[in-house]
């Protein structure tokens, strides 16, 4: 479990963060943002309007879907610490980030990357929230992270060096730390070549920087099912790593 002191820096950054988005709505086929003025004594907000299929209101769009997220991001983490603490949920507070991710997996980075980019013929489909998944574990995998609040790209292309490409399983959001992780499903470790072809893998991972339980989890099963509480528990370790590391804290 995450300490206090986690959660109240999550949040009250959170806080901090969505304070600068503006209001946005539709309307019919119009998309609505409406800002506040730098001038702190007027109280009147600036409103423009974009048709919903013009670049300005697909950009519009996607600023809502992203104020989307972060409001269920505090809504998750608010009912962690009414969970667990006492008091009043933290205000907002900016809680500078003192160490950028040394791997340059950072919100840019996540982004930018593209989701469901391996074009790999699918053997079976399992979908959810809109995405295909090439297994029923990945799929499970992907709602225990939309219930834990955090987002994720699907099968992202990376490439190591001129020409190594890699299709992760999952890329992991850490909006508030400027943190993003990546997230391997080895799911048949008793076959002896998919066992081979994994631990291969890893070895690129490691050898080109990428340090396992902060830029990068493995969870490691056989044939047998998983154990989704226990890989509740290693995310947020991976979390917590992050958040220790961004802001500094021992």
């Amino acid at each position: 479990m995450r300490t206090k002191e986690i959660i109240s820096i999550q949040l009250s950054r959170l806080l901090w963060l969505s304070e600068s988005f503006p209001r946005v709505y539709v309307r019919r086929n119009e998309v609505y943002v409406c800002t506040t003025p730098s001038n702190a004594k007027s109280s009147a907000r600036r409103r423009r309007h974009y048709s919903l299929y013009s670049d300005n209101g697909k950009k519009a769009i996607k600023v809502m879907e992203e104020i989307a997220y972060y409001n269920k991001r505090i809504s998750f983490l608010s009912s962690l610490w009414l969970r667990d603490y006492s008091g009043k949920i933290p205000k907002a507070f900016e809680h500078k980030i003192k160490i950028k991710s040394p791997v340059g997996l950072d919100n840019d980075f996540f982004r930018q990357a593209e989701s469901s980019s391996n074009s790999m013929a699918y053997k079976n489909t399992y979908t959810s929230m809109g995405i295909n998944f090439r297994s029923k574990n990945e799929l499970i995998v992907a709602e225990l992270l939309n219930d834990m609040g955090l987002r994720f790209k699907y099968e992202p292309k990376i490439v190591f060096g001129s020409n190594t490409e890699m299709y992760p399983d999952f890329l992991i959001n850490i909006v508030e730390a400027d943190r993003c992780f990546f997230f391997e499903m080895q799911g048949m470790m008793n076959d002896i070549n998919y066992a081979i072809k994994a631990a291969h893998k890893e070895s690129l991972y490691i050898s080109h920087g990428f340090r396992d339980g902060k830029d990068i989890l493995f969870f490691k099963a056989g044939n047998d099912s998983i154990d989704f509480d226990v890989l509740r528990t290693l995310i947020e370790a991976v979390v917590e790593a992050n958040i220790k590391e961004a802001f500094g804290l021992p």
